[in-house]
């Protein structure tokens, strides 16, 4: 992660921790990361895929009063096996994008801290080639898509001159794309099916730091957990564990 190395010693010459609310309106984190996941896609195969990736991501959070407004984007290549007893085990790789949306109030007396109750709304999609484990080799790519609605709980907490947080959230209702078509061959329409609880479940949750909180620029780490199944038309089932390191930018004008 040599783009992140070289911020980071940005940051901590140019930030110094201290206490207080931050100053500034709005911030931007840029961050690379590993995960490590594993899935289940019965559009390839029954069998469970691990295996890891790395995580490039941007994000951009603004607040206005008592409320605060959260984009993030995430751009993943990972590579899955599976442990066969005997022969050559079937391999994937996949290419993930997420773009996410939260507006949160803040329940706080303090801006960026406390309890905050909101809603997101959260795209994901990606393709996963899968390399069959036979005598020809073949080849085949599934692509997926889910837009998801739901309810948010934040936390927020100033630790050691910087400011920690938690979020969690999970859909009320989605629309999903799935066809059961291998890309390589077909180019099925892109239609979404409307999704309830009962055939979309899924959690997003995260906890993250960032220093020097009145500093234009300081250091951030993350740590998100995402987990999902989703049963119609064919199940896919997914979880991902991701631990990223960044900085963080911030602007705007000082909060009064």
């Amino acid at each position: 992660m040599p783009l992140t190395a070289c911020l980071c010693v940005l940051a901590v010459r140019v930030s110094g921790a201290q206490s207080g609310t931050s100053p500034y309106s709005t911030s931007l984190t840029l961050t690379n990361g590993i995960s490590a996941s594993q899935h289940v896609d019965l559009n390839a195969s029954p069998l469970t895929f691990s295996g890891v990736g790395y995580d490039l991501g941007l994000g951009v959070r603004r607040g206005f009063g008592r409320w605060s407004f959260a984009t993030t984007f995430d751009g993943a290549h990972r590579s899955y096996t599976t442990h066969l007893s005997a022969g050559t085990p079937a391999t994937e790789t996949s290419y993930d994008g997420r773009l996410a949306l939260s507006l949160v109030r803040e329940l706080g007396g303090i801006p960026g801290q406390g309890l905050g109750i909101g809603l997101f709304t959260d795209a994901t999609g990606g393709v996963v080639r899968h390399h069959y484990a036979d005598p020809s080799a073949t080849v085949s790519d599934y692509a997926h898509g889910v837009i998801s609605v739901g309810p948010q709980i934040t936390w927020g907490k100033a630790i050691g001159g910087g400011l920690a947080r938690v979020d969690v959230g999970t859909p009320l209702f989605g629309f999903v794309h799935r066809p059961y078509a291998d890309t390589r061959n077909e180019r099925p329409a892109t239609t979404f099916d409307f999704a309830t609880p009962s055939s979309l479940r899924a959690v997003n949750a995260g906890v993250s730091y960032e220093s020097s909180e009145r500093r234009r620029v300081g250091l951030f780490a993350a740590y998100r957990l995402r987990a999902m199944d989703l049963t119609e038309p064919q199940s896919l089932r997914s979880l991902t564990n991701t631990f990223s390191l960044g900085v963080v930018a911030r602007f705007g004008r000082a909060k009064p």
